[in-house]
């Protein structure tokens, strides 16, 4: 899932020494029902963070800052949030579709995103070679970000290795390594560590009551307030529906605080395979366990219990399921 930020919490030390200034305006694009949008410098706050009103979902400001900076804007109720860089005196930012445009660094960066949401099969290649054509610069290194959701941890340590001094303080680098340590912890080739919670009925249930029993087992960790969880899991249904019968089953760990919120998504969205949750939301056990920093996420099992993949979604679950299952 897209993470949401607190546009105050980001400072920078390090400042370029000669570094260009460029004043601007910027058009920003959120929801039809926003009002409110905060925007801001996400690297340095060189420019504070301000709220601007919208009209039908469109605001407008303008201000100054160092070029190649990264801005952050944000529907104040948290819907969404969108990134651009000062690279020219007219800046726009659509949230609903990851385009900014002003210079080239801004499409630079609305390509780098069309990658991140295309379904190409060698989209690790891809995005890993534009981001080493960008290293060293704050550029790269939002691209880093932004790709450490979908890269695999061997290309992510190298390109993070890569990026130098450029990451060293900057908050960007500091959430890659987050990325990196989660990541750690669930790696393929390891055992899968224990979580104890309840299921609907209020039952206690382990995950080894399913995984290392001779099945092939994806733990699904979601919850019902996660909007892309929710768009993901028709495509989880229909994995499930195809492979049960032939060795898959799933086993759903909810972030979730509210029971009857956790119990509801369940039965709306059709997840007929067995769920648990501490109700705990981000303090769920399994965001200790497993590093789950952002969701949705997962973990795929064989049968005698050791990850084998991490992170399946949209056509590259079904067609490791479908390697599996031939």
């Amino acid at each position: 899932m897209k993470r949401a930020f607190a546009l105050a919490a980001f400072v920078l030390a390090m400042l370029p020494l000669m570094a260009q200034t460029q004043k601007f305006t910027v058009k920003i694009i959120a929801s039809p029902q926003a009002q409110d949008i905060v925007w801001g410098n996400m690297l340095n706050n060189v420019i504070a963070p301000r709220t601007v009103k919208a009209v039908n979902g469109v605001a407008t400001d303008s201000g100054e800052g160092n070029i190649g900076d990264i801005m952050i804007a944000q529907d104040a109720v948290g819907r969404m949030f969108g990134l651009f860089v000062i690279d020219g005196p007219e800046l726009t930012i659509d949230m609903n579709t990851d385009v900014a445009t002003g210079g080239e660094m801004n499409r630079k960066l609305s390509e780098f995103n069309a990658k991140m949401h295309g379904a190409d099969a060698d989209k690790q290649e891809v995005l890993a070679a534009m981001i080493a054509d960008n290293k060293d610069s704050n550029l790269g290194a939002l691209m880093l970000y932004i790709g450490s959701d979908v890269l695999d941890y061997a290309t992510l340590s190298r390109l993070f290795a890569d990026h130098g001094s450029s990451l060293a303080k900057n908050v960007l680098g500091q959430q890659v390594y987050a990325r990196l340590e989660s990541l750690k912890l669930r790696q393929p080739g390891t055992m899968f560590k224990e979580l104890t919670m309840q299921d609907g009925d209020g039952k206690t249930v382990r995950l080894s009551d399913f995984a290392g029993k001779g099945k092939y087992v994806m733990v699904d960790f979601w919850a019902s307030w996660c909007g892309p969880c929710r768009q993901e899991m028709p495509n989880v249904v229909a994995n499930y529906a195809k492979y049960k019968d032939k060795g898959l089953e799933i086993v759903g760990v909810s972030f979730d605080q509210k029971k009857e919120a956790w119990l509801k998504a369940v039965a709306d969205l059709g997840m007929t395979w067995p769920q648990m949750s501490d109700l705990k939301g981000w303090q769920c056990q399994a965001h200790d366990v497993y590093g789950i920093n952002s969701i949705p996420a997962s973990i795929l099992l064989d049968p005698q219990g050791n990850i084998i993949a991490v992170d399946l979604r949209g056509g590259a679950l079904g067609e490791r399921l479908a390697e599996i299952f031939k």
